[in-house]
């Protein structure tokens, strides 16, 4: 079970309480198979020494819990810091924080994390982030929240909408110029280190902010994105996105209360929005 903005500490259900234990069976499973001449097989300290040339070669178990379970840790807390985010929004984040807080006492009681003392320094990071963001004190989010967060059940698919609204995007006529890497990290709620440039002009030859709020909108209105108060929004706009000129986007509360319900291009947008849908 992967871990979800729902349920941000699902892979932790699963791997504290039957995972690990298959872990370790594969562990020696195999190391008797696959490491050679076996020294020692020590299953107090969950290690496999192995004979290599003149010496002892050691592998612990313990090297293979960091290796599995680091990149769930980073995954959880960036789901946290998206939730919290929402959560600070709305002025529930002391609750939200104290569901997290019961949730946590409930997976470091599990046998398995007196078992393998290696777990608790992991979960502790999970623990400060939770107590970090739920303080009494206003929470500082990290950069990476300006960007945008295609939303979706899971990370597979919020790939799939992502790199399809990249690719839509970037067809003729194209509406953005943008490495897909960096278009996947301003959509994914990381820190980019290219802007995306915004290509659609008006007939002036400016660039056209009022096309660019009309996407947003209707990612937000068909579920893709969290509708965001209109500060917020212009200064995500403001982190992600660059002019035709690859200029800072200035005047966006002025072009946004001068929007018409037709900017330009919206029949494109439109069609891009219903193939999203379809996914």
């Amino acid at each position: 079970m992967e871990s979800t903005p729902e349920h941000p500490f699902g892979f932790f259900d699963y791997y504290l309480s039957r995972g690990i234990y298959k872990s370790l069976d594969s562990f020696y499973e195999e190391g008797v198979h696959n490491f050679g001449e076996i020294n020692k097989v020590d299953k107090n300290n969950h290690l496999i020494g192995v004979r290599e040339g003149e010496g002892i070669t050691t592998y612990r178990f313990e090297d293979k819990v960091r290796r599995d379970i680091n990149p769930e840790v980073q995954k959880t807390i960036r789901l946290l810091e998206q939730e919290f985010q929402k959560s600070f929004l709305e002025g529930n984040e002391k609750k939200y924080g104290e569901f997290l807080r019961l949730k946590y006492k409930e997976l470091v009681q599990l046998q398995s994390v007196t078992e393998f003392p290696v777990l608790i320094t992991f979960l502790e990071k999970v623990l400060n982030t939770i107590n970090h963001y739920s303080s009494n004190s206003v929470p500082t989010f990290p950069d990476s929240v300006l960007s945008f967060n295609i939303l979706a059940t899971t990370d597979s698919e919020r790939d799939l909408k992502v790199n399809k609204l990249y690719d839509l995007l970037s067809e003729p006529s194209a509406f953005i110029q943008s490495d897909r890497s960096e278009f996947q990290k301003a959509f994914t709620g990381r820190p980019i280190e290219e802007k995306v440039k915004w290509q659609v002009r008006t007939r002036h030859g400016h660039t056209n902010k009022a096309t660019l709020f009309y996407l947003i909108e209707s990612l937000a209105e068909i579920g893709l994105l969290q509708r965001r108060p209109n500060k917020e929004l212009f200064s995500q706009i403001k982190y992600v996105f660059v002019s035709i000129h690859n200029k800072e986007l200035k005047n966006l509360n002025i072009s946004h209360n001068q929007m018409s319900s037709s900017p330009d291009r919206k029949e494109d947008i439109d069609s891009i929005i219903e193939e999203l849908r379809s996914l």
